[in-house]
């Protein structure tokens, strides 16, 4: 079966870590580069921690540095979830390459053009980069299979009452995105907090044995801490596993066609994916995914070392 032709986009973030680590080397995935924007923690962060986390694994995987902010409002970070640096307590070896003289525009429509068509983006922080690349090169929309996108939710937030965290950070973007025409799936805060991880399964991931395996758990022991500090949470809901599940098992997902739109002028909505399942729909949003097969796809991804 010839493997998924792959663009992830993200703002690395544990989350985000735990994502790279279950594409990088999988056998469904051929991950042709990673491009990084400020989200979770700044850009000077969330590209580094990229390239560190690729050279960690043992790849060689391209890293392009996009957006160092929002189109038009003021960066919004999330340190009180990821730390300082964006990794929390885990810290990685400075990668000794070098990140792609392209910018993350630059290098996705170069590949897209290569790919002719068949190139799929996954967009799991902020949606800048992705909006970016839309304005400055238009023609690449009908170059992209789909996009897979962690952000937004059917109902609430975490950031806010309406609003998810990637979605709140530049929701212009995001809308830009949205209105695209290209296929989306949208995997909100109900993928990851119907999948969400206990105890138990962060040791079974560890207990893989390998290098990795103990850098996951690392990632999510960190996760963990934090995450009981600020929101005194039982289970670790990884919003950027589960997003990506869909590239690996999306007979995993329950799926409903929607219309998605987001809000940028509500005082209160600000941010907030508007789901409406009467309109014509321009996306797929995820219901909800089942925990065991997140589960089996990181013990695996740990397996593989």
């Amino acid at each position: 079966m010839a493997k998924i032709p792959l663009v992830i986009d993200c703002d690395p973030g544990i989350d985000d870590a735990i994502a790279l680590s279950m594409l990088l080397g999988h056998p469904k995935i051929d991950l042709l580069a990673i491009t990084a924007v400020a989200g979770n923690v700044p850009l000077v962060y969330t590209s580094q921690n990229a390239l560190n986390l690729v050279g960690a694994l043992g790849f060689d995987t391209p890293v392009a540095a996009g957006a160092a902010q929002p189109l038009f409002r003021d960066q919004v970070t999330a340190e009180y979830v990821h730390g300082k640096s964006g990794f929390g307590s885990v810290e990685l070896p400075k990668s000794k390459s070098s990140f792609s003289p392209l910018s993350a525009d630059e290098l996705i429509v170069k590949i897209a053009e290569e790919q002719k068509g068949e190139l799929v983006l996954a967009a799991i922080g902020p949606l800048t980069n992705i909006a970016i690349l839309f304005i400055k090169y238009p023609r690449v929309k009908k170059l992209i299979k789909n996009l897979v996108i962690m952000g937004g939710a059917i109902d609430g937030g975490n950031i806010t009452e309406a609003a998810e965290f990637n979605i709140f950070v530049d929701p212009e973007a995001a809308q830009i995105v949205f209105r695209s025409g290209i296929p989306i799936l949208m995997a909100g805060l109900e993928a990851g907090d119907s999948s969400a991880l206990t105890d138990k399964d962060i040791e079974d991931i560890g207990a893989a044995g390998s290098e990795k395996a103990k850098l996951m758990e690392s990632f999510l022991l960190s996760a963990k801490t934090l995450s009981k500090r600020k929101f005194n949470i039982k289970k670790l809901s990884m919003y950027d596993p589960a997003a990506v599940m869909y590239l690996l098992n999306p007979e995993a997902m329950s799926l409903k066609d929607a219309h998605i739109d987001v809000e940028i002028w509500g005082e209160y909505t600000y941010g907030k994916t508007v789901v409406d399942y009467k309109r014509t729909p321009n996306a797929k949003v995820v219901l909800s995914l089942l925990h065991d097969a997140l589960k089996d796809e990181l013990v695996a991804a740990a397996k593989r070392g």
